[in-house]
C-alpha cells in the first residue's frame, strides 16, 4: 500500500469550503451595504461610519467559521496519522510474515499517534485580526474608490463601487501577509495549511510506523503530469533513517538471491528538495527487496503544462464566481455567471484534448491557487 499528501485533498477541500463560504457571505454583505441609499447626497459619508459595523459583522462570519473548521481540522488530521501507520502495517504484512492484526496492534497506539497529529497543527489557525483588518480597509477604500470614480462623471457611483468592490474582491477581500512574507486569501491559506497538517501527520505516521517494525527503505512512485520538484524523485528509493544511501546489497524478502539496489539519498532529504509538497500527487510505501518493482520512463513534461494550463483556467473560474457573490445588482450577477460558462467551457475543450483530468471541486471559490 503507499501512502500521499493527495490522500489529504478531501479534507483540506472541506475545511477550505468553510472559510470560503465566510468570505463568499462577507462579499455579499459588504455589496448590501454599498448598495443601500447608494443615490443619496449623504451615501459617502453614511458608508464611511458603517467601517466599524462592517468589521463587527465580518468578525462573525470569521469566528463561526474558526470554531467549525478547527473541529474539521483536528478530525482530518488524527484520520490522517491513524491511516499512515495502517498503511505501514499493510505495507509490512507480505515482507515479515506477521499478522495484519499484529502489525497494526504494534503501531496504532493512540496517545502517540495522538501526540503526532497535535504538533502537526500548531500552524493551522488563521491570523483573525489581521484578516478583520483588512476587510475593514478594503470596505474603506472601496468607499473612496466608489467616490472618486462618480466625481470624475465617467461612470455613476454604482458602476463606480461595483469596479472598487470586484477589484478588491480579485485582490481578495480576506487577505493577510504570514510571517514568511507571502500574501495568501482566507479560504486558499486554509487548504494549503490544512493539506499540509494532514499530509505531515499521514507521512510521518507511516514512517515512523515502517522504522519501529524494521523497515528503512521506501519508494517513490510514478504520477502523471508530475513537476520540476517531484520529477527527479519519481521511481526512487529512499532510506527513512539516512544511513543507507547508494548502491546497496540487501536479502530478498521473497527467498530468492540478495537485491543490488541503488538508494537515491534520505526521505529527509526529498522532501527538504520539495517532494510531498501541499499539492503533491506522488505516494511512498515500503520497498520491499524482491517484491517491489520500480517503475521507469516516468518523465511527463508535456502533461505538466496541460495542468498547468488547466490551474490557469480554473482560476479565472473562481475569480467570476467570487465576482457573482460581489453583485451589487442583477446585470452584473449576470455578467459574471456567463464569465463563469465562458471559462468552463474552455476547460472542457482543454481537458478532451489534453491529459488533463478535470477536477470540478477545483473551480469552487473555496480551492487552493
Amino acid at each position: 500500500m503507499a501512502i500521499s499528501p493527495e490522500d489529504s485533498a478531501g479534507p483540506a477541500r472541506a475545511v477550505a469550503r468553510i472559510y470560503g463560504a465566510a468570505e463568499e457571505a462577507i462579499l455579499s454583505m459588504i455589496a448590501r451595504r454599498l448598495g443601500r441609499g447608494l443615490d443619496s447626497p449623504n451615501w459617502i459619508r453614511r458608508k464611511a461610519d458603517e467601517a466599524r459595523s462592517v468589521r463587527r459583522e465580518a468578525s462573525k462570519h470569521v469566528r463561526q467559521a474558526e470554531r467549525d473548521a478547527e473541529k474539521a481540522s483536528r478530525e482530518a488530521v488524527a484520520e490522517a496519522a491513524d491511516m499512515g501507520a495502517r498503511e505501514a502495517a499493510s505495507d509490512m504484512q507480505q515482507a515479515s510474515g506477521r499478522s495484519l492484526d499484529e502489525l497494526r496492534e504494534q503501531v496504532l497506539q493512540k496517545d502517540r499517534l495522538d501526540e503526532l497529529a497535535d504538533a502537526t497543527l500548531t500552524d493551522a489557525t488563521p491570523p483573525s485580526r489581521s484578516v478583520l483588518r483588512t476587510v475593514e480597509d478594503s470596505f474603506r477604500r472601496i468607499t473612496q474608490d466608489s467616490s472618486a470614480g462618480a466625481l470624475s462623471g465617467v461612470e455613476t457611483r454604482r458602476q463606480s463601487a461595483q469596479r472598487a468592490l470586484w477589484k478588491a474582491a480579485d485582490q481578495g477581500i480576506t487577505r493577510f501577509r504570514d510571517s514568511s512574507g507571502r500574501n495568501w486569501e482566507l479560504e486558499s491559506w486554509a487548504e494549503m495549511s490544512i493539506r499540509t497538517a494532514t499530509a505531515r501527520a499521514s507521512l510521518d505516521a507511516h514512517t515512523r510506523s515502517l522504522r519501529e517494525l524494521g523497515q528503512d527503505l521506501v519508494m517513490i512512485s510514478d504520477a502523471p503530469q508530475e513537476c520540476d520538484l517531484c520529477r527527479p524523485w519519481e521511481g526512487a528509493v529512499l532510506s527513512v533513517s539516512g544511513t543507507q544511501v547508494g548502491t546497496i546489497e540487501v536479502p530478498s524478502a521473497t527467498g530468492g538471491p540478495p537485491v543490488t539496489v541503488q538508494v537515491d539519498g534520505s526521505l529527509d532529504e526529498a522532501r527538504a528538495a520539495g517532494l510531498f509538497h501541499p499539492n503533491c500527487r506522488h505516494s511512498e510505501s515500503a520497498y520491499i527487496p524482491g517484491a517491489s518493482r520500480q517503475p521507469t520512463n516516468t518523465q511527463d513534461t508535456e502533461g505538466d503544462a496541460a495542468r498547468q494550463k488547466l490551474r490557469q483556467l480554473e482560476r479565472q473560474v473562481r475569480k467570476w464566481k467570487k465576482r457573482e457573490a460581489a453583485a451589487m445588482d442583477e446585470a452584473s450577477r449576470r455578467q459574471a455567471r456567463d464569465k463563469v460558462r465562458h471559462y468552463q467551457r474552455e476547460i472542457r475543450d482543454h481537458t478532451s484534448n489534453t491529459t488533463a483530468k478535470r477536477q470540478r471541486q477545483r473551480e469552487q471559490v473555496s480551492s487552493a491557487r
